[in-house]
């Protein structure tokens, strides 16, 4: 994660706690309360060589402006080799979001393939998050 307190001449980054591994299609949003939240897929639950590419759904939220993060899982595990890949001309991750809600918390959206999909390739699954 990124932030600039000076309206984007400089940056400083930092990271999500306990994310050590290839993590992609990210989602960002802010709430009422200034809370930032980010939905992604990551790897750290895969194993190098065997069969699956095993990747998980995460949110992870902050109340400091990015200085500390709180994740909790969303969902999986699942194989990435089972979602389609461009040959149809979508790919997992192209239908996904995240909003913040009235009040307090974020909805997410986003795809898994099987084991999680029971009527496709892949399935659109809903998440409404409180931080915390």
């Amino acid at each position: 994660m990124a932030r600039s307190r000076d309206g984007g001449r400089t940056w400083t980054s930092s990271q999500v706690t306990g994310v050590s591994a290839f993590a992609f299609f990210p989602s960002v949003a802010v709430d009422s309360h200034g809370t930032v939240g980010v939905t992604w897929y990551d790897l750290r639950n895969d194993r190098p060589g065997d069969a699956a590419l095993t990747a998980d759904a995460w949110f992870a939220s902050s109340d400091d402006r990015g200085r500390t993060w709180r994740q909790r899982h969303l969902a999986g595990p699942f194989d990435m080799r089972a979602a389609p890949f461009g040959s149809n001309g979508h790919q997992l991750g192209e239908y996904q979001g995240l909003t913040a809600l009235p009040g307090r918390g974020f909805a997410a959206l986003f795809a898994a393939p099987a084991p999680l999909a029971k009527d496709g390739p892949t399935d659109i699954f809903f998440a409404r998050i409180e931080p915390g």
